[in-house]
């Protein structure tokens, strides 16, 4: 799965990086770059769950 970056986004949606940035933030209430890390943070932790097996 390819990685999208807020260039790749903002392109998509023919919105300049900076218009991009604050709609983002407008709409979702946090900066698009915490929401890149903490959606990275979350997949991190489950690929780490999948790959460590479980002991009692």
């Amino acid at each position: 799965m390819k990685e999208l970056s807020i260039d790749d986004l903002s392109d998509r949606l023919n919105l300049s990086k900076t218009r991009f940035k604050h709609r983002f933030k407008k709409e979702i209430e946090i900066p698009s770059g915490e929401f890149i890390m903490r959606n990275k943070s979350i997949m991190k932790k489950k690929t780490l769950a999948t790959m460590i097996p479980f002991r009692i």
